[in-house]
């Protein structure tokens, strides 16, 4: 039926209701009511018309959001938020004390409050080999991490008696239960020369929970026994909030208004960097509940809210480990809990190039984590660690005998080689690989098979012997400056 026949129905049926024919409906025999002018109009079923579906749609406006304006940068920085979080600053012996206390100990150390250092879960296994690392990573809370004060890979040849001295301390604490734990030595996954070079730590498994209550409540142990003053500490999941080290003559020590406004010249790089910002998308399209997410509106102010927290630090040049640079250290909140988010926003902030402050003032972005080689903090330089003569009593190494040991260490010439992992060496010992190894006494002085020659060569038996580390390994057995003994075979 054309839409034409129906209207002229329609007006059939009103015409005929106007002059009053139609009367009032009729009940039939099975109760349905009837009206006498249902035969006027008669519509296919197949032609019904709904008529919701038939009013015309009128499209609903966009809501559009106004555009995000970026903050001043240096009002920004002003105030950092999160003060509630930041981890930095935390004391020992401030929780809750633990239900079984130990009752003495066999070896004395100086039970005092002391700031406990912040040390992620990443950088106490960093270079621990793959084997041992897997397993702890895997199970964290089976573990605390020893850190020996002033730890790494040269810890071990200058104090060797330091390990046992620890072992001795933990054997002599007095509880009735401690489990049948082990002290177990971190293996470097690549050996280093670097005398501070991680790993830094021990681990200590198989602890009872008493134990382990008490050894992560009291935290830090200064020890009279040289090399042995060390700190326990878990093995948490948390990210660390380092970020970053900024280097370059921008950098300086002075007032307050130096680095607020080089942070202000940081986060206006970093707002406006699209590998950040790219990655900050990516992770409110994954994390749509995160708090990043649903305070921002753009990607943009989720990159601003995740600056907010930011602060930053000056740090003199390190006199112990002979750096010669001034440097802002950048801490902040890490976006997210996740290693690998957090490593992929930390990347991309890192790569940011060379920038200038508003007085034209050059900074570059240093993704060192190297800190205080005593304790192993972001926050201040060797010479400024505050452990070493913090007040009476106290049985750790004093100032004077971590500059003695800074100096010493810097002839140390690597691990020996009986200790620690070694590079893997391709070929045979009749022919061993690289050039002039050869010949056995290639690179050799004709008729001395035990020096040099003129030739250069690369092969077995290379380089100056380490035995005089040894000497020296000997001379820090024990705290303090040592003189050579009068016959020369060894130290006093």
């Amino acid at each position: 039926m054309s839409i034409t026949e129906r209207t002229a129905k329609k007006q059939k049926l009103v015409s005929t209701a106007s002059s009053g024919t139609i009367s009032r409906p009729e009940e039939t025999e099975d109760g349905t009511l009837t009206h006498k002018n249902d035969s006027l109009i008669q519509i296919p079923d197949n032609e019904v018309i709904d008529e919701r579906e038939s009013r015309p749609q009128v499209p609903i406006p966009k809501r559009t959001m106004p555009p995000y304006t970026l903050p001043d940068p240096l009002e920004h920085s002003r105030t950092p938020s999160h003060d509630d979080v930041f981890p930095y600053g935390k004391r020992n012996k401030t929780s809750s004390v633990p239900a079984v206390m130990p009752a003495g100990y066999s070896v004395p150390f100086t039970d005092d409050n002391y700031e406990v250092p912040v040390i992620s879960k990443s950088r106490i296994l960093d270079n621990v080999h793959h084997e041992q690392r897997t397993l702890i990573n895997d199970n964290a809370d089976d573990f605390i991490a020893i850190l020996p004060f002033g730890g790494g890979q040269g810890w071990s040849d200058a104090y060797p008696n330091a390990a046992g001295a620890i072992r001795a301390f933990i054997d002599g604490i007095d509880l009735e239960d401690k489990g049948s734990w082990d002290l177990v030595p971190a293996r470097p996954a690549r050996a280093r020369k670097d005398f501070w070079a991680a790993p830094w730590a021990l681990f200590l498994t198989g602890c009872s929970t008493d134990l382990r209550n008490f050894l992560l409540y009291q935290a830090v142990f200064p020890l009279h026994e040289p090399g042995a003053s060390f700190f326990a500490l878990p093995l948490s999941d948390d990210p660390n909030w380092f970020w970053l080290k900024l280097t370059g003559d921008g950098v300086s020590e002075g007032k307050e208004v130096k680095k607020l406004e080089a942070m202000a010249a940081l986060k206006r790089k970093i707002w406006s960097n699209k590998d950040v910002l790219k990655v900050v998308r990516a992770y409110q399209a994954k994390e749509p509940q995160s708090e990043l997410a649903m305070k921002a509106t753009s990607p943009q102010h989720a990159v601003v809210d995740l600056t907010k927290s930011f602060r930053i630090i000056y740090n003199p040049p390190d006199t112990h480990r002979g750096n010669n640079e001034h440097r802002y250290i950048i801490l902040g909140r890490p976006m997210s809990q996740d290693k690998s988010e957090q490593a992929g926003v930390k990347s991309a902030v890192q790569g940011i190039k060379p920038f200038v402050s508003r007085s034209g003032r050059f900074f570059n972005v240093n993704k060192d984590t190297s800190g205080c080689i005593w304790c192993k903090s972001d926050l201040h330089v060797s010479q400024d660690c505050p452990y070493p003569n913090v007040g009476e009593g106290w049985c750790g190494p004093t100032r004077e005998e971590l500059e003695w040991l800074a100096q010493k260490a810097r002839a140390w010439k690597g691990p020996r080689a009986e200790e620690g992992p070694q590079r893997e060496v391709r070929g045979t010992p009749e022919r061993p690989r690289g050039r002039g190894g050869r010949s056995p006494n290639r690179g050799r002085a004709r008729g001395y098979p035990d020096q040099r020659g003129r030739g250069r060569g690369r092969g077995q038996n290379r380089g100056p012997s380490r035995d005089d580390w040894y000497d020296a390994a000997a001379a820090t057995s024990y705290w303090g400056p040592q003189q050579p003994s009068a016959d020369g075979s060894g130290w006093d």
